[in-house]
């Protein structure tokens, strides 16, 4: 037995199994067989098409810009996130559309794996949303598509525009700061 299966590095369980064990194990555990497709439910997210989550996003967007206009309190720190539900819909809208840059830019200075990569792991991200927050922790899974970050970088740099970004981070990074040490949840 090697160090690696000894210490159970390497395998699924940690117990020195190999994914057909690891199969028995899980369904030792009330688990099914098919439980890395289905275990979704668990966090209450469904597997839909991306068309039907931007659909229901710009409902939400759209209600938040209301709500706006009727003059609620836009930063409202609670479980769900830092901002009126309405209005984290309306800024992960923004996200996605920023991202959705950054892929026309992979596409145009990246080679086509990285556009190919890029694309299907944001289609990933927005085709399995909260039932009532479609694109909930997009922010967070956009941070993990590193050729969007190679294009923007090379763009920023093109035109020079690595101090406003720096300073638009550290705006960012202080406002979350903050909320993150008055216990809002920040994600």
């Amino acid at each position: 037995m090697s160090a690696s299966t000894a210490s159970g590095a390497g395998d699924c369980c940690g117990s020195g199994c190999r994914s057909r064990r690891c199969s028995g194990t899980w369904h030792s555990l009330g688990w099914g067989w098919t439980a890395p497709l289905t275990s979704e439910r668990t966090y209450f997210r469904q597997g839909i098409n991306p068309w039907r989550t931007l659909e229901q996003t710009i409902a939400g967007a759209a209600g938040g810009l209301g709500a706006i206009g009727h003059g609620y309190k836009v930063l409202e720190p609670q479980n769900g996130g830092v901002f009126l539900p309405g209005v984290e819909d309306l800024i992960l809208l923004v996200v996605l559309a920023i991202a959705c840059w950054a892929l026309v830019r992979t596409w145009r200075e990246l080679p086509a794996p990285y556009f190919f990569y890029a694309l299907l792991v944001l289609a990933m991200c927005i085709s399995s949303p909260v039932r009532s927050d479609p694109l909930r922790s997009l922010d967070r899974y956009i941070l993990t598509i590193f050729p969007l970050w190679m294009a923007a970088g090379a763009w920023v740099s093109r035109v020079r525009g690595l101090r406003t970004v720096l300073l638009l981070g550290a705006l960012l990074m202080a406002f979350y700061s903050y909320e993150f040490a008055t216990w809002a949840f920040v994600a």
